[in-house]
């Protein structure tokens, strides 16, 4: 009896420390985000993944994004920096992050206006009625200002290789480097206070 309850507890043990590497690394809660280096992806490739393939997703109400809601999308003559921001109601590092990202929204608000700065805020989550509960504690998050996309079947986050969340990609217009950078990726939360 105490061999069968030493094994159970160990087999337990085991899967409670894999689960806990799994989620570590599939949730990452670092508050200075990791930057990884991306291909090249232009801020026009972004825009016209996102406008081809709009049937693919939805507005956070549940309706197929129409040709209207596409004014939103980056105009790439005055657009300077587009933000996608990939989140879901059931990932706490999201719903950690979800403030700063509103507060520098808020800062940004002029540039966004005027389209200086597009963002695109990407819900994959799997029911229309969590982001519906979610943005009841975030409702700033539903502004106008920004394009609101629900991904239920994960197209952009596989077509941005996004493996855990949040996940925030910022595409520049103009290199933001001496080696002519485009893009920002960052896997984990973004320390929005310190976003220029």
């Amino acid at each position: 009896m105490k061999a069968k309850l030493l094994i159970l507890f160990f087999v337990i043990a085991i899967v409670g420390i894999g689960g806990v590497f799994y989620l570590k690394n599939y949730y990452s809660y670092t508050t200075n985000a990791e930057k990884i280096e991306d291909t090249q992806v232009t801020i026009d490739q972004t825009v016209g993944l996102i406008s081809e393939e709009r049937e693919k997703f939805q507005t956070y109400e549940g309706q197929v994004i129409s040709a209207t809601r596409l004014p939103l999308m980056p105009d790439t003559t005055k657009t300077d920096k587009l933000i996608l921001h990939f989140w879901a109601s059931w990932c706490d590092p999201c719903i950690n992050e979800i403030p700063e990202l509103i507060t520098y929204l808020k800062r940004h608000s002029e540039e966004i206006k005027s389209g200086s700065i597009k963002v695109v805020i990407v819900s994959v989550d799997y029911e229309q009625g969590a982001i519906e509960k979610f943005l009841k504690s975030f409702p700033d998050l539903n502004a106008p200002l920004y394009l609101q996309l629900w991904d239920p079947e994960g197209f952009l986050q596989k077509s941005f290789n996004i493996d855990r969340l949040p996940s925030t990609i910022i595409v520049h217009k103009n290199p933001i480097d001496d080696k002519g950078k485009l893009v920002e990726r960052y896997m984990a939360v973004v320390n929005w206070k310190l976003m220029p």
